[in-house]
């Protein structure tokens, strides 16, 4: 058996469908009776069995919180009973098989019996959908409808911090160049668009094989670190290797090598994940180090082909393409939050995908061919 304690009702609700969708996974019929919850205050503890509770284990269990007369019975807490919690007074249960319960969890799990858990989810108060892989955020179980949300106090603090970052940008960024005066060149769009784009799918990419890796190594540390190590170094490779190239065309070869790879790894890499599980660790962080540098060498051609294609005359305009890359990826960092948060980790991939294909559609409308490509060139005659 496997009980989890939690804190309110919407967090035992969420807990419960999690565990009903884990139970259904392992070919569990009836999951509702497998489940056991009892109430202490604001105090959730949901009990899970691998086989349906018996009438006897369930008097068992109210057996253990029934207090002795004359006897002491539970722990007092100070932390917990300045909030209300008390728990030298004895828990109740809410919720068994078969037994009258009464609550939001007994609710939910009457609805499951009933064929209806999926509607009582859509109509619950608060977000209580089981919590996956894709989407972890167990306690995040809130609805973001209409303005209202933008009153919950983390999407204020988001926001403030997005508008920082913007305003920055415009101090940063916009003002220097504007004042500096950029050339005038039709491409300029559309190199402005390519390098923004390339910034943002960037992170994007990053941060969903931090995630991708992070259960399968055991803790994000370990995949922060992993990740971030053969990307960076993988990514310096494939600048290297991008001056052998031509930059529209290796900018599409990037791009296209990019999108094949991810989707191999949205297909294939759960089900590799999945097997491997009980190798060695170090066979582990050898494995995620792979398919990250091989994504990796790849993600770095876009950014050192985009600069090998700026011509002479257009040198002046390459601090601003680095700067408009850099903005791009803070801001991508922000992005990715209520992104990963309303459509999973999965839709973070895709959108990076999908950014560096309109970069590689920037590029062919942006940069011009040239036979030989160096990203440091000769200055102007007349400089």
């Amino acid at each position: 058996m496997l009980s989890i304690v939690r804190f309110s009702d919407a967090e035992a609700v969420r807990l419960s469908s999690t565990a009903v969708q884990a139970l259904r996974s392992l070919g569990v019929e009836r999951p509702e009776r497998h489940l056991v919850v009892f109430e202490n205050g604001y105090v959730r503890s949901v009990v899970v069995g691998k086989s349906p509770f018996t009438d006897a284990e369930v008097r068992s269990l109210e057996a253990r919180f029934r207090p002795t007369p004359g006897q002491p019975f539970g722990v007092g807490i100070f932390f917990y009973e300045s909030f209300g919690m008390d728990f030298r007074a004895p828990s109740h249960l809410v919720y068994a098989p078969e037994r009258p319960s009464t609550g939001s969890v007994a609710a939910y799990l009457g609805a499951e019996s009933a064929g209806t858990g999926r509607a009582f989810l859509s109509a619950y108060e608060f977000d209580a959908t089981p919590a996956t892989d894709d989407r972890p955020f167990f306690f995040d179980v809130f609805r973001y409808q209409g303005l209202g949300a933008l009153a919950l106090p983390h999407v204020r603090v988001l926001a403030s911090v997005l508008a920082t970052v913007l305003a920055l940008a415009a101090a940063l960024l916009l003002f220097p160049a504007l004042r500096g005066g950029l050339p005038r060149d039709r491409s300029l769009g559309g190199r402005s668009l390519f390098f923004a784009a390339v910034g943002l799918a960037y992170l994007f990419v990053e941060v969903w094989l931090i995630h991708t890796f992070a259960t399968y190594l055991g803790h994000q540390t370990y995949s922060l670190g992993i990740v971030l190590f053969a990307l960076l170094a993988s990514s310096g490779a494939g600048a290297t290797l991008s001056e052998r190239l031509e930059p529209r065309r290796g900018v599409l070869v990037g791009v296209a090598a990019i999108a094949l790879t991810l989707v191999f790894g949205r297909l294939a890499l759960p089900g590799i994940l999945a097997g491997t599980t009980a190798l060695p660790f170090v066979a582990r962080v050898a494995l995620a180090a792979v398919y990250t540098s091989v994504l990796g060498v790849f993600m770095g051609l876009p950014f050192a082909l985009g600069l090998a294609a700026l011509r002479p005359e257009l040198e002046r305009i390459v601090p601003w393409c680095i700067g408009l890359n850099g903005f791009a990826s803070v801001v991508a960092t922000l992005a990715v939050v209520p992104v990963s948060h309303a459509f999973g980790d999965g839709s973070v991939m895709f959108l990076g995908a999908a950014l560096y294909a309109l970069a590689g559609l920037a590029s062919q409308l942006a940069f011009t061919s040239s036979s030989k490509i160096s990203i440091s060139s000769s200055p102007p005659k007349n400089s």
